[in-house]
Order: C-alpha cells, then sequence, then structure tokens
C-alpha cells in the first residue's frame, strides 16, 4: 500500500500515554458507538487506559446517545470528547499509544493514515479500503464487531512490543511525496 504523507513521525515510547485515541465526524457511519463498547470491555480489565474521541459534533442527538451509554456504562471517567482539533491533533497522535476507528462505512480514511505517520498501531474496521491497511499490519476486525476490536486491543495493550511491531510494519509501508517523486522519475527515465 502507498500511503503518501510529507514526512515520517514517529514518538519514542516514553512519551506515549494509556490512551487509544479515535479521530472523526461525529456521526453514526464513524461507529463510536462500537468502540465505546469495545472500550467498556477493554475498561474492565485496564482501568489505566482512556478513550480519547477527537471529533467535531455533527450529529446533536448521537452525541446525545453516546453521552448516555457512556455514563450508563460508568466509564464518565475514561471516555474523552476533545472536539475539534486542528494544531493541537499532532499532539494527540504523539501521546497517544492505540489508535482505533470502528467505522461502519468509511471511503479513504485520512485519519487513518495520519495514525501510522505518528507511529500509532490501527485497529480498525473493514468499512473503506481496509484490506489495504491490513496488508500493511494493522488490526482489521469485522464491523460492529466489539468483540473482536476488544480482543486485539487488549492484546496491544498488554504487549507493547506487539504495538511496535505492528507500528513498524505500518511505518514501512508509507512513502513519502519525495520517494513517490522520485519513483515516478525512476520510471519516467525508463520510458
Amino acid at each position: 500500500m502507498i500511503l503518501l504523507t510529507p514526512i515520517r513521525k514517529e514518538s519514542s515510547d516514553n512519551t506515549r500515554k494509556k490512551i487509544i485515541l479515535s479521530v472523526g465526524n461525529l456521526v453514526y457511519q464513524k461507529g463510536f458507538d462500537t468502540l465505546i463498547k469495545t472500550f467498556k470491555r477493554v475498561n474492565g480489565l485496564h482501568k489505566d487506559w482512556e478513550l480519547y474521541i477527537v471529533s467535531p459534533i455533527v450529529d446533536k442527538k448521537y452525541y446525545e446517545m453516546l453521552r448516555r451509554m457512556i455514563l450508563k456504562m460508568g466509564l464518565n471517567s475514561y471516555v474523552k470528547f476533545l472536539g475539534y482539533m486542528s494544531d493541537e491533533l499532532e499532539n494527540e497522535y504523539n501521546s497517544a499509544s492505540i489508535f482505533s476507528l470502528l467505522s461502519r462505512h468509511e471511503s479513504f480514511g485520512i485519519a487513518r493514515c495520519e495514525a501510522i505517520v505518528h507511529g500509532l498501531p490501527l485497529v480498525i474496521s473493514e468499512a473503506g479500503c481496509s484490506v489495504q491497511y491490513k496488508r500493511c499490519g494493522s488490526i482489521v476486525v469485522p464491523i460492529e464487531d466489539f468483540n473482536a476490536a476488544s480482543i486485539t486491543t487488549i492484546k496491544l495493550i498488554e504487549n507493547p512490543s506487539l504495538r511496535k511491531e505492528v507500528s513498524k510494519k505500518q511505518v514501512d509501508c508509507v512513502m513519502t511525496w519525495d520517494e513517490v517523486a522520485e519513483e515516478l522519475h525512476r520510471l519516467i527515465q525508463n520510458i
């Protein structure tokens, strides 16, 4: 898979916090309800982890439903809605340890690429072009399968070396714009 990025970035493990990060518009198709159900299972074993959701509130009814769900599950202290972020988003990518987006429908999904570039192992659903991400080592689970998502997320939490391994495989798939330009130049030279 080719992910086009300006540069590759990697954060050291000592700057990472016990945070699962998710980024996307707050709408039903992005599956944040599935992610919260997943996190409930994670939280049962790992109370020291948090879930941060970076998202503009696009669907207010869906947001209110998620807030009630979080409250009912006793996750109010563990799940944080950070709202829309621009420049600050890079800090969230660099602080988190895992990225998860369990969409029901997805296009290319730029947030997944951003997470890879920032060295985060991905737990994502099969929505969109996930097969490409799977080829690069990302963990891909069936849509709405919070059981599979929680099992794989817990494995990543409990195994820091697996997080590093998944992240490395993903980063190795990334091509920068300069590398793409060099490859195009090479191809043109051989015509």
